[in-house]
């Protein structure tokens, strides 16, 4: 009952730009089109904070990152972010709703991550074989770690059929 409960109380929540709610993680994203020179993202998080303010709600400024997309001249112009008179800090990856971005959009960082997660696994069936158990055993424990850990973000990746 909890969730639905919070999301019924951000439900009105906005801020004039697009805005991505999952459970209780927000996400705001802001287009700057070529050949502008400032971003509005400042003025936005504080619409967000005297929202939250309002309706008694905290933002978590060690969880808040900024993570900018684009060329490189588009970071520069990019004032630092203030949340409650912390900085934001600003990252080049972040992990989203398990899938890893980078500020290039490379698949790269995404894709190292889930290979160390298979790595650390298969190591785990290793040492399960080495102490000779079943073979239906392996199976399960493969199923469980790997297959439907490895399926988690497929329709991501998916190509035209």
């Amino acid at each position: 009952m909890g969730p639905f409960i919070f999301l019924a109380l951000i439900n009105d929540l906005s801020a004039g730009c697009l805005l991505h709610k999952f459970v209780d993680d927000t996400t705001l994203s802001e287009i700057i089109p070529n050949g502008e020179t400032s971003s509005n993202m400042s003025s936005l998080v504080e619409g967000v904070l005297n929202w939250s303010q309002s309706n008694l709600m905290n933002i978590n400024c060690c969880k808040t990152k900024e993570l900018v997309l684009g060329c490189i001249s588009a970071k520069n112009f990019c004032r630092e972010l203030c949340v409650d008179g912390n900085v934001v800090e600003r990252v080049n990856v972040y992990k989203l709703l398990g899938v890893t971005i980078d500020d290039t959009l490379k698949w790269k960082s995404h894709v190292n991550s889930i290979c160390a997660k298979a790595s650390s696994r298969l190591y785990f069936l290793k040492i399960l074989k080495r102490l000779a158990a079943f073979p239906l055993v392996l199976y399960s424990v493969f199923i469980l770690l790997l297959f439907v850990r490895s399926l988690n973000n497929c329709p991501v990746y998916r190509g035209k059929h």
